[in-house]
């Protein structure tokens, strides 16, 4: 929430949760800032530690390590074999809905747009590719 801020006709900005707050200028903000800062690099070395288990993936593969899998199952088993590498894409999908609502909080067209734009690439290539393991997943996810 520190980076959603809205602009008052006085030139300011204030928190969109916390109208007391104002963007840039409080104690408060800043601290909260950081701590936002914080979060997303914690999610960016989480992303990071997923596209490194999707490049081991076809070692384990191949030394058939029961136990990797197990531990990673979330990452492949929604997806074609041939196709295995898309679940990291597929996590990556939620920051990607959720950054336009931070960006651009006094301009909901353009949340709309980014919005639509990465839930249309989802789709085409869901469509294109049969991403899922069946036919059915393919049409209830589409």
């Amino acid at each position: 929430l520190p980076f959603m801020c809205y602009s008052h006709p006085n030139g300011k900005s204030s928190v969109l949760a916390l109208s007391d707050v104002i963007c840039w200028e409080s104690e408060q903000h800043i601290i909260m800032v950081i701590f936002g800062v914080c979060m997303t690099a914690v999610m960016c070395c989480y992303w990071c530690f997923l596209l490194f288990l999707t490049r081991v993936a076809p070692i384990k593969s191949q030394e058939a390590s029961d136990s990797f899998f197990k531990s990673s199952r979330f990452l492949f088993f929604r997806f074609r074999p041939d196709f295995w590498w898309y679940g990291t894409w597929f996590i990556l999908r939620g920051p990607l809905l959720a950054i336009p609502m931070t960006v651009f909080t006094n301009f909901p067209h353009v949340q709309l747009f980014a919005m639509t734009a990465v839930l249309d690439a989802w789709h085409w290539e869901l469509s294109e590719n049969k991403l899922l393991r069946t036919a059915v997943e393919n049409r209830a996810e589409y």
